[in-house]
């Protein structure tokens, strides 16, 4: 290579670089400025940290693509401007590549994946964009905007930059939420019996991980204690499989086709009542501390609470939330996870239960001088599973910085021992979460808070553990990923102990909030009060006599056997009459007279699950990628564990019911 060679070289480097870092920086200030306007303002950082850490990516990918086009230039030469241009588009193309698919699958597809069409769209933007680089950027570069070419032209446009972005992040956003626990509230009229209101939802809890719901090995000795002073709903479910979905179920009761957020990236709709505006209507302090990230910005699940905090994680390479939402922030933080795979530290996923609790408590005590409503959401035991040595028989810290991230990302490995190793280290989590609310749950008693606070605690999905072909959650409706516990505790401890066995649902949670409240439902909620049913079946009208159908003489009381074995527990004990001759329909097994029908829907990657659970039966139609449906019928009382499809082979098992439950759900569909 010659002289002149080398010079070209040189050249055509820091054209090139200089084209990527301004490139780069505008596409960092683009984005900084869209997320800013339409997912909210937590914070002012990502202009500043778009601005510079897009533009050094951009001068890498500018240096790179100049560098790569310089042997073309012997054989046909291009000036300064145009090598400007070539780094511009060395930064442009990947970077709005990756940007653009991050965007329109959430915004246009709503996370379902961007079809082909849509592809092709966002390879002609990419490729305008370029166009407009190598000539008519690159032209002004070479005339009015000359100075960019030179060192000082450079430093000065990406330093003023810089400039206007840090002095924009140093503008106040006013007083932060953990700031603002005391609302100065003092008891409502008519609400002196009436009790706080205190939902925790537990992540990926599922039903069978507490010792309360048959988990051996006393697992989970707190909660079950909560359980134990509670009314427990054997058979909860959940109306989504996926977080943001689920919780929008739960706090507005309404079904995911109503409240809008049934997908990951669609906000709450401004129309649907949650039960934080239900009880500040009526004179509470209402707070949420949210945990996920798919309830920043503006997803719209703030309405009604007057302290609503995102409990932000410690942000790698002192981002913040606003930075951390900058799609290439999120792919240097994965290469980074995958290059450098070191220790995992908790709080740069999310805040263990401890620091929540401890906000939990500031609220409390901040409103104890009037009725106050707080929603609490725990991350434990969502994934990753952290090794926690505290939970060993040697016992230790906490944690030690060993950590099973993804289980989404496990191999279809379905060996028992994979399957073991995975459920030990989520059951850990379990534990550990138990362990963590040992101290709150003493602390509500110390300040005499237990017996007067209306607690529930749930959770918004289970966790499969390829029970059905999939790990994790959002992706099937089966009973791993939707069943999941549904604990009320009343005032004073009312109703202890009952064990209630009928479906019921996470939108019946906050119209039983309401009720207990004495404070009537929302027209728009799809849930029913839960405890009025317990108390008709706890407590039912005495037997005075009953008439069989040609008999002269009353039933007397008298003549009504009751089982020895059942008697045992009155709340659970079967009547027979003995003159009834006629046998009972085996079939009325499978239904309650309180039980619900519960209705789910979970989208997934551009399908659709939907499911429908009644009495003993449960109905599932799962959406398949080439757009057919995939129907699941099972019989709950034989199949619990959801093993055997019946579908073509309805008559197996009360065929009737289960024909016309399925002839039913598809005419309503």
């Amino acid at each position: 290579m010659g002289t002149e060679d080398l010079l070209k070289f040189a050249r055509n480097a820091i054209q090139g670089a200089t084209g990527g870092i301004i490139a780069g920086a505008t596409i960092g200030l683009i984005e900084a400025v869209y997320l800013l306007v339409n997912t909210g303002r937590p914070d002012l950082l990502a202009p500043l940290y778009g601005v510079v850490m897009y533009g050094f990516l951009g001068l890498a990918l500018g240096l790179v693509a100049s560098v790569l086009v310089t042997p073309v230039g012997k054989f046909k030469p291009y000036d300064e401007g145009v090598a400007w241009g070539i780094g511009a588009c060395g930064a442009v193309t990947p970077m709005g590549l990756l940007i653009l698919k991050s965007y329109v699958n959430t915004t246009l597809y709503l996370d379902q994946g961007i079809p082909t069409s849509g592809m092709v769209g966002i390879y002609v933007v990419v490729g305008v964009a370029d166009l407009l680089m190598l000539t008519v950027v690159a032209k002004i570069v070479q005339g009015p905007a000359k100075a960019m070419l030179a060192a000082k032209g450079l430093l000065g446009l990406w330093g003023a930059m810089i400039g206007t972005t840090a002095a924009i992040n140093a503008i106040p956003l006013g007083q932060s939420a953990h700031g603002e626990w005391a609302h100065d509230k003092a008891v409502p009229t008519g609400f002196s019996e009436r009790p706080n209101v205190l939902i925790i939802q537990v992540d990926s809890l599922r039903a069978d991980a507490l010792g309360a719901y048959g988990s051996e090995g006393n697992p989970t000795p707190v909660l079950d204690a909560l359980a134990a002073d509670a009314v427990l709903f054997e058979q909860g479910f959940a109306q989504a499989s996926s977080t943001r979905s689920s919780t929008a179920s739960l706090i507005t009761s309404t079904l995911p086709a109503v409240h809008g957020a049934d997908v990951a990236s669609a906000p709450l709709s401004m129309d649907r009542v949650t039960w934080a505006e239900h009880l500040r209507a009526q004179g509470y302090a209402t707070a949420s501390l949210v945990n996920h990230p798919g309830f920043t910005g503006q997803s719209n699940f703030d309405q009604g609470s007057e302290s609503y905090v995102y409990e932000t994680p410690n942000y790698a390479f002192h981002a913040s939330q606003s930075a951390s939402a900058l799609v290439l922030y999120k792919t240097v933080l994965d290469l980074h996870g995958w290059v450098l795979d070191g220790p995992k530290d908790v709080h740069a996923y999310y805040q263990p239960a401890a620091r929540v609790l401890d906000d939990a408590k500031r609220f409390i005590s901040a409103n104890q001088q009037g009725r106050w409503g707080l929603f609490v959401q725990l991350m434990e035991p969502q994934a990753p599973y952290f090794e926690h040595p505290v939970m060993s028989v040697e016992g230790g810290a906490d944690y030690n910085g060993a950590a099973i991230v993804q289980i989404q990302d496990q191999p279809k490995d379905d060996s028992p021992e994979n399957i073991a190793r995975l459920r030990k280290a989520y059951q850990t989590e379990v534990r550990f979460l138990d362990a963590q609310l040992a101290g709150f749950v003493q602390w509500l008693k110390d300040e005499d808070l237990y017996n007067n606070t209306l607690i529930v605690l749930t959770s918004n999905h289970g966790e499969a553990f390829y029970e059905h072909g999939v790990w994790g959650h959002g992706t099937s409706l089966h009973v791993e990923q939707t069943h999941i516990p549904i604990v009320v505790k009343l005032y004073g401890n009312e109703l202890a102990g009952i064990r209630v066995p009928w479906l019921v649902r996470s939108i019946d949670i906050v119209p039983t909030v309401a009720a207990e409240l004495g404070l009537p439902a929302d027209s728009a909620w799809s849930g029913v009060d839960l405890i009025g049913d317990v108390r008709r079946w706890a407590t039912p009208e005495p037997v005075e006599e009953a008439v069989v159908e040609g008999e002269d003489e009353a039933l007397d009381v008298e003549d009504v056997v009751v089982s020895e074995e059942a008697s045992a527990d009155p709340l659970t004990a079967t009547v027979d009459v003995a003159v009834l001759e006629a046998p009972a329909d085996p079939c009325e097994a499978y239904f309650h007279t309180y039980g619900r029908v519960v209705q789910s829907e979970q989208h997934d990657h551009g399908v659709v699950h939907f499911s429908v659970r009644e009495g003993g039966f449960a109905y599932l139609a799962v959406g398949q990628a080439d757009g057919t449906t995939t129907e699941f019928l099972y019989d709950l009382v034989e199949d619990a564990a959801e093993v055997e499809n019946l579908v073509g082979n309805e008559g197996a098992r009360c065929g009737v019911h289960f024909v016309n439950v399925l002839e039913t759900r598809q005419n309503e569909r």
